[in-house]
Parts: structure tokens; C-alpha cells; sequence
């Protein structure tokens, strides 16, 4: 008995095959798509650098940040992002130029600001980082920057304290106000950072 002969496509029904390559290419985003569909939530998927991506901040300036009189103010910002962030400040909640005034420049290749330390009593105040591109805005923590004159220890009278041999004595000390005071919320130190220069 001879085999059953397999139905043909009738011309002009629009039938027809596809070789298999064909019929499995897809669009380039369709099949990104489908990627991570297929991956499921726990996949760990790479997106390769030349799709585009929003900004995304490596790098934010401290809550609070004290400096001396030594002290350049560096406040660090740095994002990823596809095309490349541009980088912005806010002064105040007021624009701030970088290279408005002498001595204010960012780091090449990031956001970085860097404050020279004679500018920092001036310049002191609220900062905030911006880094856009045609995706969207990531936006820093707001950064306080505070400049602090060299501690002084205050003048007072010391009176002599006389105590026989063997008695406990209680002798008073008033050091200067920590430009940064200890404060704790819950379990944590809250976010104060200070800089110092050796020498």
C-alpha cells in the first residue's frame, strides 16, 4: 500500500510555508520583550549598552556635610545612564553654575562638585544633584553643607579644688560644640559626614 499523499496548498489561497528561520525572526524590541518574559522575575538579565537607559545615580552627596576652613567642599554625584547624563546643581533650590565663581569646577567624567575652601563660609547652604538624558531626571538626597571655623575652646577661670587623699572629685570640662552633634534615629546614626585634612 502506497503512502497517503500529504494535501497541497491551492494557488491563490495565500497559503504558504516558511522556512523555519524566517518564521521565528522577530523584531529586535519584540524579541527583548519575549526574553524577559520567558526569563521570569528571578532571571538575571543583562541589558546590553546600546539600548537605552534612564539615569540611574552611582554616587550622591552625604545628608550633611561638615568641612574646616582647610577643607575643599566635595560633594560626589555620578550616574549611569544611556545617552550619558548631563549634570546640574541646585544652590538653595536656585540654579548653581559650576564656574560661575572661581574656584567651583566638577570632576571631569562625572557630576562631582568641588568647592574651593576659601569659597565654603560663602557657599554654604542646601545642595541638590540632577542627572538627565532623554530618558529621565535621577535626582540626589538634598546635601547640606555647613563650614566650621577651627574650635575654640572657651575662656573661664579655673578655680583650684581641694580634696583629701582618697575622696572622689568631679572636675567640670566645656569643650567646644561638635560642629556635627551625635543624633540617632531608631538604631542608626543619622547620615553626617566631615572632612578634615591632616597637617
Amino acid at each position: 500500500m502506497s503512502a497517503p499523499r500529504q494535501p497541497q496548498p491551492r494557488a491563490g489561497s495565500g497559503a504558504s510555508r516558511l522556512p523555519p528561520a524566517a518564521a521565528m525572526a522577530l523584531p529586535r524590541g519584540l524579541g527583548l520583550l519575549l526574553l524577559l518574559a520567558l526569563g521570569g522575575p528571578g532571571a538575571a538579565i543583562t541589558i546590553p549598552p546600546e539600548f537605552l537607559q534612564p539615569p540611574e545615580l552611582r554616587e550622591q552627596p552625604p545628608e550633611q556635610l561638615v568641612v574646616f576652613p582647610s577643607d575643599d567642599v566635595v560633594l560626589k554625584c555620578a550616574a549611569s545612564g544611556n545617552p550619558p547624563p548631563q549634570y546640574r546643581w541646585t544652590r538653595e533650590d536656585e540654579p548653581f553654575v559650576p564656574g560661575s565663581d572661581p574656584g567651583v569646577t566638577t570632576a571631569p567624567g562625572s557630576g562631582t562638585l568641588v568647592i574651593n575652601a576659601s569659597l565654603a563660609g560663602r557657599l554654604q547652604g542646601r545642595y541638590r544633584c540632577y542627572a538627565a538624558n532623554a530618558l529621565g531626571t535621577a535626582v540626589s538626597p538634598e546635601a547640606r553643607v555647613i563650614a566650621e571655623n577651627t574650635p575654640q575652646w572657651p575662656k573661664e577661670k579655673v578655680t583650684p579644688v581641694e580634696v583629701e587623699e582618697g575622696d572622689a572629685v568631679v572636675l567640670p570640662c566645656d569643650p567646644p560644640r561638635a560642629p556635627c552633634p551625635p543624633r540617632s534615629t531608631g538604631s542608626t546614626a543619622a547620615s553626617c559626614t566631615s572632612r578634615r585634612t591632616s597637617g
